[in-house]
């Protein structure tokens, strides 16, 4: 029968997000509502059972009514006793148990709302409790399988295409291959289903598909990462300075003035070179002031300083992720070794991302030495590849760079351009 859509009441999360209305809504207006949706009697309106997505395609094309099967609760107890015993029997397989397992879904959350996923306690159907257990674990105690088993099963039932089924229903496609391709845009998944079926012979067919699933993959990550360092840039933005601080930064570099307590020779005393800092007035620095509570620090550090700059991560609010070398070309000094390399120091707070597989570069940079304390190009370029969207600021800079922010009492205030 057809309903008014007014009168159907959708208990749970409005809010929860469904894959691919609109290409469903543009099926359903090519080739009409080839499924009724099931609701169940609730005094003068219906409380909807199952078909939301169908539901939510209607009212985007702004349809008044939709075609219904109309069920009681003692009907649906039934029709989930019936649906139990042939899960238990170990009867379907593939395409068909995902669609029995989609449906029993749609029973028992119409049985026990309260077990909905954004459902409230205490809204509950006629006659139910609120003991009962939220579907997948149910599912999965009577079925004995794991609840990501059960979780996997609805999503290919719910998410996939139409073509996509039909290649999982065929075996076209495995169900590693279905269930990766469930989570994915419904132009993806049919761009699978003409790689598998087109491909010449069974193994080229898989090889077809770990390509697209995993470039699909990549460029998810991708987004997301990049999704994230924008929010990241609009707080930075947002953030007021405190304190007077020069603002609010999400990647910091330092080459912190280290303070050596001993020196071959007084004419190579860093001091000559410029003033330096002890290990606790680094350590009390305000760097909180000037970092967005998701950011990344750079951290110069020496081999005689390593578990010193360790304390200074520590410090400002940072964990130790991993290092990058520079390797000199020139020998120096050193006590126990004669020191030809300096490590940058990774470390991170908050939820930074980490950078996109086009910033993960080679871990070492051969470059040669100049100026004291002058550090190579590369490693400004390697941090600017590493996050392209976010604003940056060096402290202790010893000349200014175009993009990024300085502080530090040797720091020029613009880029030199020669």
């Amino acid at each position: 029968m057809n309903i008014d859509i007014s009168k159907i009441v959708v208990r749970g999360n409005p809010r929860t997000k469904f894959e691919h209305i609109d290409a469903l809504a543009s099926s359903m207006a090519e080739i009409g509502q080839l499924q009724p949706i099931m609701v169940a009697e609730d005094g003068a309106g219906f409380v909807l059972v199952g078909g939301e997505r169908r539901l939510r395609a209607a009212k985007v094309l702004g349809w008044s009514a939709m075609w219904a099967t109309v069920v009681t609760l003692d009907g649906l107890r039934s029709e989930l006793a019936a649906l139990d015993s042939n899960l238990q029997a170990d009867s379907l397989k593939g395409h068909d148990l995902d669609e029995a397992l989609a449906n029993r879904k749609r029973i028992y959350e119409a049985l026990h709302p309260e077990t909905k996923h954004g459902g409230e306690r205490g809204q509950v159907a006629e006659n139910a409790t609120c003991s009962a257990p939220r579907f997948t674990k149910d599912t999965a105690e009577k079925l004995g399988v794991s609840e990501r088993a059960v979780q996997q099963a609805v999503q290919r039932a719910e998410n996939l295409t139409p073509k996509a089924k039909e290649a999982y229903r065929s075996e076209a496609l495995n169900k590693t291959e279905a269930t990766a391709a469930a989570s994915m845009p419904a132009p993806v998944q049919d761009k699978l289903v003409e790689a598998v079926t087109q491909a010449k012979t069974p193994a080229e067919a898989r090889k077809a598909a770990r390509e697209l699933l995993n470039e699909e993959k990549k460029a998810r990550a991708e987004e997301r990462r990049k999704e994230r360092a924008e929010k990241i840039a609009e707080m930075a933005d947002a953030a007021p300075a405190l304190d007077g601080a020069i603002g609010r930064f999400p990647v910091l570099l330092a080459d912190p003035p280290w303070r050596y307590e001993h020196a071959i020779s007084t004419s190579r005393e860093i001091e000559n070179q410029y003033p330096t800092m002890s290990l606790d007035e680094i350590k009390a620095l305000g760097v909180a002031d000037i970092t967005t509570d998701d950011a990344v620090l750079f951290l110069w550090a020496t081999s005689p300083k390593l578990a010193e700059s360790m304390e200074v991560v520590e410090a400002w609010g940072f964990t130790y992720r991993t290092s990058l070398v520079w390797v000199k070309d020139r020998i120096g000094m050193g006590y126990y070794a004669r020191s030809r390399h300096e490590l940058m120091l990774i470390a991170t707070k908050g939820s930074i991302p980490a950078p996109g597989l086009d910033g993960r570069l080679d871990s070492v940079i051969e470059a040669p030495r100049t100026k004291h304390s002058r550090k190579p190009v590369e490693f400004y370029e390697r941090i600017e590849a590493m996050y392209p969207e976010l604003q940056k600021l060096e402290m202790f800079a010893r000349e200014a760079r175009e993009g990024w922010s300085v502080w530090g009492n040797q720091a020029p205030r613009e880029v030199d351009n020669g």
